[in-house]
This record gives C-alpha cells, sequence and structure tokens, in this order.
C-alpha cells in the first residue's frame, strides 16, 4: 500500500492523463463503454481512470494512445 506522499507524486500526472482522455473521448464521441471495448477493460475500469485517481502503468498508457489514436505522453529523445 502506497503512503499518502508517495500518491502526491504521480497524481497530478494522472489527473492530466484524465483530461486527455476525456477529451479525446469527447472529440471522437466516445463512450466509456466504446473506449472500454477499444482496450479490452471493463467500463467501470475507464471510470476510474477519468477520475484521475489511477496510477497508470506504461502498458495501460499506451492502450489509451492505441485506442484514442493520440499522444498522452510526449516524447523526447536527444
Amino acid at each position: 500500500m502506497k503512503t499518502a506522499e508517495e500518491q502526491k507524486a504521480w497524481l497530478p500526472y494522472s489527473r492530466k492523463i484524465a483530461i486527455k482522455t476525456a477529451m479525446a473521448m469527447k472529440r471522437q464521441d466516445l463512450t466509456r463503454s466504446d473506449l472500454a471495448t477499444r482496450m479490452g477493460c471493463s467500463p467501470q475500469y475507464i471510470s476510474r481512470l477519468l477520475k484521475g485517481e489511477e496510477n497508470l502503468s506504461l502498458e495501460t498508457i499506451c492502450k489509451l494512445e492505441n485506442a484514442l489514436n493520440v499522444p498522452i505522453l510526449q516524447y523526447e529523445f536527444a
């Protein structure tokens, strides 16, 4: 179980991802069920994700990017 301090570190990122996801869903007129189907998860999980309180794995972020066809993370290589 993570401490409140440990959760504070990733929470802002999770919220930004939730906002970006919600905006992409709105632009594409997708429901939670639609996105869940595309990602192979439950609509309940999408609901939790959209609250911005889920600690998302890189795999989940990749699934989001592929399902929505939008970049969630910005990649910069030197």
